[in-house]
């Protein structure tokens, strides 16, 4: 499903912000996690063939996104800071982009009741509060159920409610095949419904895999929580 290879990305000043990453993931829920500047949204916006890699290879579905801008049709993206026409509806929107995706207004039905966000889809969107527009853009991401669904950042602007509510349906999407790569700071909510991890700090990788692997911390004691799990590993990481 995604497959980096000695994945790099330098900028004109020397700074890496990606380090030589190489990396699986077939399918689940991944967690991308890291402190900030790790490299996590780069990496995003890199799979998604917005950023070219310096070097190295990053494969989403079998192609890259670079090589054949069409694959972007079968993914779900929300970025850390997405931007929407304010003058148009959230329905006018949705319909466009399932257009866009070869989809049916009936999948723009099913993404807004999924996200409970029928009662102001009719509204235009530069009317929405930033909570509201969070669950729209969760909606347009998860719109026509694709194989893979990328989101950065998605429980910002919501309340404790509201970022349960979105863990949730994320597992309920996840047992209809449908994979997702979240990226986060509250770790203890996505760790609930997590599968596999990748741990970044500074452009590089320094743990990953199943989070009941990576819950082995030591010999007496394993764990399940994602904060407990991304600590351990940064702190042997800077030591």
């Amino acid at each position: 499903m995604v497959e980096l290879s000695e994945l790099h990305k330098k900028y004109r000043n020397g700074t890496y912000a990606i380090k030589n990453i190489d990396f699986i993931f077939d399918e689940g829920v991944l967690g991308l996690i890291g402190p900030n500047g790790a490299g996590k949204s780069t990496m995003i916006k890199i799979l998604m063939g917005l950023l070219r890699p310096s070097k190295g290879d990053a494969i989403l579905l079998g192609e890259n996104a670079f090589s054949n801008p069409a694959i972007l049709k079968k993914v779900g993206i929300l970025h850390e800071k997405p931007a929407y026409p304010p003058d148009v509806t959230g329905r006018e929107f949705l319909e466009f982009m399932a257009v866009f995706k070869d989809l049916e207004k009936s999948d723009v039905n099913e993404a807004c009741n999924i996200m409970k966000i029928t009662g102001y889809i009719d509204k235009k969107i530069g009317s929405y509060s930033a909570g509201m527009l969070q669950r729209f853009g969760i909606a347009d991401a998860i719109l026509g159920k694709p194989n893979l669904v990328i989101l950065d950042e998605p429980t910002s602007n919501l309340d404790p409610l509201g970022r349960i509510d979105v863990l949730n349906i994320i597992g309920a999407l996840h047992t209809e095949a449908i994979s997702f790569i979240v990226s986060t700071h509250i770790l203890s909510e996505l760790g609930k419904v997590c599968t596999d991890a990748l741990i970044l700090n500074e452009g590089r990788v320094i743990a990953e895999g199943k989070i009941g692997d990576l819950g082995r911390i030591n010999d007496d004691k394993s764990t399940c929580d994602l904060e407990m799990i991304f600590l351990h590993y940064l702190r042997e990481d800077i030591e």
